[in-house]
């Protein structure tokens, strides 16, 4: 399949529906998904103008990218060499493959689709938006009668998890459906975008706080937090952004006082032991592999009395470590601080430093950056909004991207 310079235009509009499907199908981890997930990169490789664009991109960030690459590539072969056998070595190497292909490769294909078609972060972030706003009603649709109950007699209901399954992930979406959507409101729109974008902000606000994630809670707090960031661009005035922060927190704050299911999973964090007792063994596993990790966790599975059974260190930063060892860990400290401040002057900082910084705290808590989660998922698309190199629509808009 080859494509020709007269058919740009009708193969930028198979890219830009791919990436736009993406986005609304990766919460699922359904058909479409695996589809545009291998799709995307492959389509990227088969026109030389994109591969231009992606050998770039790998030029500019090539210790970026060998401080995110270099880690798991050690830990699996070390496990190779010490542990697997023939009969277990296809299900060990789906592990490496998923991190590769589903983060790295895929993050790297879609920073060259956004240069090659000149997507601004708002066009992105708008993406996720939908996909976010797609769950959130999907949630608030099945649970309208429980909704109800709630908002009017403040009793609990379920938690919330909608079409993921997960509710700690389905948290975290709908905490960046949250601040993306003050961000959309904190720029210069018209009064019915604002309306939209504020009836969206309040739907899922009120999912966030239904999941009952505590780590959803936490990367919410984190990036209201950075919400207050000074800005420029913002069409608010510092006080007015602190004013709506504090209301939003006295909202969070009254429903955990006043629902006792919502209190309950409050308290947890001192009252319950269960991820203290995770986090504990699963640090002894790591000083016990400090350098290189144990890549697999299928040894290290935690089973309780009450038969549940914890397949990860319900902490991103930890299940590096545990995997990959020191390496690892700082590799992905090096990827937000990267990210980080490649943010920091750019004229999007006021939604996407609070995402980032949303994704770091939920990250605290839960999810593994090696498995098929949709927190993995999530940093690809983190990586396409600070791997992009300058692009034309990026130049018009004056923002530095180092």
């Amino acid at each position: 399949m080859k494509f020709k310079k007269q058919q740009k235009k009708v193969f930028s509009f198979f890219l830009f529906v791919l990436l736009l499907l993406w986005f609304l199908t990766f919460p699922t981890q359904g058909a479409l998904y695996q589809i545009t997930i291998y799709s995307i990169p492959l389509l990227c490789l088969l026109n030389s103008e994109c591969r231009a664009v992606l050998k770039k991109l790998l030029c500019d960030n090539k210790w970026l990218l060998v401080t995110l690459v270099s880690p798991i590539l050690l830990s699996y072969a070390n496990y190779l060499f010490s542990s697997v056998t023939a009969g277990g070595l296809f299900e060990t190497g789906d592990t490496i493959l998923r991190y590769y292909i589903r983060f790295v490769l895929l993050g790297l294909c879609g920073a060259v689709i956004v240069d090659y078609l000149g997507l601004s972060s708002p066009i992105l972030l708008g993406g996720m938006l939908i996909s976010a706003t797609m769950h959130c009603g999907y949630a608030i649709l099945i649970s309208f009668s429980d909704i109800v109950t709630f908002l009017f007699s403040l009793k609990g209901i379920p938690r919330m998890s909608a079409l993921i399954g997960s509710p700690n992930e389905f948290g975290l979406l709908m905490v960046i459906g949250v601040l993306i959507s003050i961000g959309l409101i904190s720029r210069k729109q018209n009064r019915y975008g604002n309306f939209l974008f504020f009836f969206i902000f309040l739907c899922c606000l009120l999912t966030t706080i239904l999941s009952q994630s505590r780590g959803a809670w936490l990367a919410l707090f984190v990036g209201l937090i950075l919400f207050l960031l000074p800005d420029k661009h913002s069409s608010y005035r510092l006080y007015q952004r602190v004013f709506f922060v504090f209301i939003i927190i006295l909202i969070c704050a009254f429903s955990f006082d006043q629902v006792g299911i919502l209190s309950k999973r409050m308290s947890r964090f001192s009252s319950d032991p269960a991820r203290l007792l995770i986090w504990d063994r699963f640090f002894s596993v790591w000083l016990s592999h400090f350098w290189v990790g144990v890549y697999s966790l299928d040894d290290y599975f935690i089973r309780f009395a009450n038969g549940h059974v914890y397949k990860n260190p319900h902490s991103v930063f930890l299940d590096s470590a545990v995997r990959t060892g020191i390496f690892g860990l700082i590799s992905l400290c090096v990827f937000f601080i990267y990210s980080a401040k490649k943010l920091w002057n750019s004229v999007y900082r006021i939604y996407t430093l609070p995402l980032l910084g949303s994704i770091f705290a939920g990250g605290l808590f839960s999810w593994s950056i090696y498995g098929k989660t949709f927190y993995q998922s999530i940093m690809a698309v983190v990586l396409m909004l600070f791997l992009t190199r300058k692009s034309k629509n990026v130049e018009a808009e004056n923002i530095p991207l180092n």
